[in-house]
């Protein structure tokens, strides 16, 4: 009898114990910010994110003029923020220089409806310090922007809206590593011109490693646009290892042209010898692209590149494309008007390029436009008459046409026997073969951090801003002529899956167990020596 009383006595306090634990996210955020942060902000003992309070009291210390540049924050716990309108850590004008390290870690449930955001995403603007590096690291981020009538000419993203650094100031490279953007986006741009990715909005001398989009992208405007799976406008960074495996819908009215890309809408050029480049990118997405009257560009890694230089200022080598890309003008009645569609890069006119050893697997990249139709495997249109600053060559389609048309001679120009199943087999493995198995080796200004979880980073299968204006851009300008000229319209303005259950319920609850658990041992121990 005794012994049956012990073991009920140690029931109870296992469940009492059980009741007794806190519950992680078991009350929703109310929208308030926390009092101070845990922690120095050095890199032994960084500020500590552990909760939405956490991450709203960052966004406030931001906004009230702290850049927290060589300060160094680590995100501790998941973080659901609820779906409450979200406002974006930094702007333009009070930007955020600090390093963040999500540790694997998600923040769940952001929201964004704002039509007045010129920097809009999870953090809004980034932008590199005087002395340190500053980028984000090791985080995942899943919720819906959805913007109906924008009134500002936005950068978007669902991380981050702008990462910027001047070409010519002497300071470090952002970085972004090793992120997952789950962001879904519904957009109606009226007639602004945002610049948007699933990822990050505008990304300028930055360095981005590791970076995967599952997010879609549903977009009506009648403004000139670029958008991206990972970027929407980006200059003089470096790309690399990058997935995209959302759906990016496009349709632009009016005579807007429109832009769409797996990887970045577009890439611009500043400087001689500092260029852009894009290495061992994946498309997994189908990216469909409409313009009412005006010209379309969809591709599977890339939309569109402006580099005007006498030199290579941009490389697109070692990537692969799998998924279905369209593009269409939907106005017959227009003139020289064109759609243009290529598993890599559309159209070569205003361009100084590299494409090298490169891979398209979908069969499905078709064009429906108004003088002409362009579509290819790799590049569909070269204009450009200079074949010492356009290079295509080592690439491999599974169509047959590797570039459908060009101004002068091109090996696969104009039809090359469809590739065979055995031969982009073997160039996909050598490409997927150059990826890494993790990105904890990955720092930024020697922050050691590192994910919780390491995984495969590129899933290769098939599958069928303040204002923004306020800042003195050192973008060139582009004349009404060179637009035209280079079919760009370039101006000088930029399925979701449930994140995994946090790891803190389970972790209190297990600790309750055990304490209860030996407490009850202990007991039934006493008990049994009686």
């Amino acid at each position: 009898m005794k012994k049956t009383l012990s073991i009920l006595i140690a029931a109870a306090t296992v469940f009492a114990l059980m009741s007794a634990v806190p519950f992680a996210g078991s009350a929703a955020w109310d929208g308030t910010a926390s009092a101070a942060f845990t922690g120095s902000g050095s890199s032994s003992d960084p500020y500590i994110i552990a909760s939405a309070e956490n991450l709203k009291y960052l966004q406030l210390q931001v906004a009230d003029g702290d850049d927290f540049e060589g300060k160094y924050f680590t995100q501790t716990a998941d973080i659901d923020l609820g779906g409450k309108e979200w406002t974006p850590i930094g702007t333009s004008g009070l930007y955020f220089s600090g390093i963040y390290d999500g540790l694997g870690h998600s923040v769940t449930g952001l929201s964004i409806t704002r039509t007045d955001i010129n920097a809009l995403g999870l953090f809004g603007y980034i932008q590199s310090g005087y002395k340190h590096e500053t980028g984000i690291m090791n985080l995942k981020v899943y919720g819906d922007i959805v913007i109906k009538g924008l009134t500002v000419d936005a950068g978007m993203g669902g991380v981050v809206g702008w990462v910027y650094k001047d070409s010519t100031d002497g300071f470090m490279n952002p970085k972004l590593i090793n992120i997952e953007n789950y962001v879904n986006f519904d957009i109606d741009a009226a007639g602004k011109q945002p610049r948007f990715g699933a990822v990050a909005g505008y990304i300028f001398n930055a360095e981005v490693t590791g970076v995967k989009n599952y997010g879609s992208i549903v977009y009506t405007g009648s403004g000139h646009t670029r958008i991206g799976g990972i970027v929407g406008q980006t200059n003089r960074s470096v790309f690399r290892y990058c997935e995209n495996n959302g759906d990016i819908t496009v349709n632009a009215t009016g005579a807007a042209s429109a832009q769409a890309a797996g990887i970045s809408g577009m890439t611009t050029w500043k400087v001689a010898g500092v260029y852009s480049e894009f290495d061992h990118c994946v498309n997994n997405g189908k990216i469909t692209c409409s313009a009412e009257s005006g010209a379309c560009f969809a591709g599977g890694i890339l939309a569109a590149i402006y580099t005007p230089g006498s030199v290579f200022e941009s490389r697109v080598h070692d990537c692969i494309n799998n998924g279905a890309v369209s593009a269409k003008v939907t106005d017959q009645n227009v003139t020289d008007k064109n759609a243009y569609a290529a598993g890599i890069i559309p159209r070569l006119a205003l361009s100084s390029v590299e494409i090298t050893d490169n891979v398209n697997t979908s069969l499905e990249i078709t064009s429906e436009g108004v003088t002409g139709d362009f579509a290819a495997g790799i590049v569909s249109d070269i204009t450009k008459n200079d074949p010492d600053t356009i290079v295509v060559r080592n690439n491999i389609s599974i169509t047959g046409n590797i570039i459908a048309k060009t101004v002068f001679e091109v090996a696969g120009a104009g039809g090359t026997p469809a590739a065979t199943d055995a031969a982009l087999a073997d160039a996909k493995a050598k490409i997927t073969s150059g990826f890494p198995a993790s990105y904890s080796d990955l720092k930024i200004d020697g922050f050691p951090g590192k994910a919780e979880e390491t995984t495969a980073p590129v899933t290769t299968d098939k599958v069928t801003t303040a204002e923004v204006t306020e800042v003195t851009s050192d973008e060139p300008e582009v004349t009404t002529e060179e637009v035209t000229a280079a079919g760009d319209d370039v101006t000088t303005a930029a399925p979701q899956t449930e994140p995994a259950a946090s790891g803190g319920c389970k972790s209190a609850i297990g600790a309750g167990i055990g304490v209860a658990a030996a407490i009850g041992l202990a007991a039934l121990t006493v008990r049994k020596k009686d």
